[in-house]
């Protein structure tokens, strides 16, 4: 609030702002409009504008942005992901298992979109024991030491009846981070 009212004709603070008060469940579009007023070209105003749409369930509004901005940055592996995002929560699963494949593609090497992966499998029930195993095996090789990579091999082998395996990791990712409130929750429910 206070970046829009120093400069009022700086569209990425008007966004900004209109991404924090969605995230805080206030209605954050007025903000995200001006922002887009004021620069309607803006990758920032434009990537939060999508996901404002894709939040508030306008799913084709946020894909006709997204995809805007993968025509722009073709090797951006961001839009990718965010992408896959909308097309999952419209329905589509496998064309959003596409579109993280298309991020991973263009960045192997980051663990956040093997991360993110996994847990679009775990949160849609869906292909968890090829393509949630793989991804989150894939993100194990890249940080081994990764508290929350560990965490969500144990999730994935819970939703696989794999008990001894999901113990095995979870205690791995319980000793990398002893005060995880997920770890803990999950040791618990182990």
């Amino acid at each position: 609030e206070k970046v829009t009212m120093l400069d009022p004709g700086y569209a990425e603070g008007w966004a900004f702002l209109g991404n924090t008060l969605s995230y805080l469940g206030k209605d954050g579009f007025p903000a995200l409009h001006t922002a887009q007023k004021i620069d309607p070209k803006s990758k920032i105003v434009r990537a939060y504008l999508a996901s404002y749409w894709r939040n508030s369930g306008d799913a084709p509004a946020s894909l006709t942005i997204l995809q805007e901005l993968i025509q722009e940055e073709p090797y951006e592996a961001f839009w990718y992901y965010e992408t896959a995002k909308s097309y999952a929560l419209n329905g589509d699963l496998n064309l959003a298992l596409e579109y993280y494949h298309q991020a991973l593609t263009i960045e192997p090497e980051n663990v956040f979109y093997w991360k993110e992966l996994t847990n679009f499998c775990l949160s849609y029930s869906f292909l968890i024991e090829t393509e949630g195993l793989t991804a989150i095996r894939q993100a194990l090789i890249l940080q081994p030491e990764d508290a929350d990579s560990n965490d969500l091999m144990e999730v994935v082998y819970i939703q696989m009846n794999n008990y001894s395996n999901a113990e095995r990791f979870l205690l791995k990712a319980n000793r990398l981070a002893p005060y995880s409130s997920f770890n803990l929750l999950h040791l618990g429910q182990l």
